[in-house]
């Protein structure tokens, strides 16, 4: 017979409710700054994100800024600039020609001043989460250290200098 299409519940913030079980819950983990991993083909050095499906915090699933090796990432053109990205952008959600591009940034040490700055914001998302929820206080000299260079590079970027500039504020104080 028909089979009914399955709708993906989200709460009012845009996270996926997680489900109550299977394999894929909370199926991400921190990529230390000594690791490498490979990801659709493409070598990423540096750590400092995270790798898999989603993390899962009280109910929610999150996938926004988990670097999901299954999602594809393939294209003839990468979106550098990252214009089919949205303002709040989402690993899980842009287009394989955005993903392509950021696994890109990453492989090229997250320096390419052409890269539009919603490639850095998925990073630094990842980077919001260890500092303030996982509160990984052991990484925050690095993960300053690494706000501080996202600064000198995308520090143009009115947005992202804002929100930088408060998570160095805020890293500083839990310090």
């Amino acid at each position: 017979g028909p089979t009914t299409p399955q709708v993906e519940a989200r709460d009012h913030f845009g996270f996926r409710q997680a489900p109550t079980a299977g394999p894929a819950r909370g199926a991400a983990r921190w990529v230390e700054p000594k690791e490498s991993v490979t990801v659709q083909g493409i070598p990423i050095s540096g750590g400092l994100f995270y790798v898999g499906v989603s993390i899962v915090v009280e109910d929610h699933e999150i996938d926004k800024y988990v670097i999901n090796p299954k999602l594809a990432a393939r294209s003839s053109s990468p979106d550098v600039t990252g214009t089919s990205m949205p303002y709040w952008p989402s690993y899980a959600e842009i287009t394989p020609a955005a993903r392509r591009a950021f696994l890109d940034w990453m492989s090229g040490g997250r320096q390419g001043a052409t890269y539009g700055v919603g490639h850095v914001f998925l990073f630094f998302y990842g980077l919001e989460h260890r500092q303030f929820i996982d509160r990984d206080l052991a990484s925050t000299p690095r993960m300053v250290a690494e706000v501080e260079r996202l600064l000198s590079v995308y520090g143009d970027s009115h947005s992202f200098r804002g929100y930088a500039k408060t998570f160095l504020d805020f890293s500083r104080c839990a310090a």
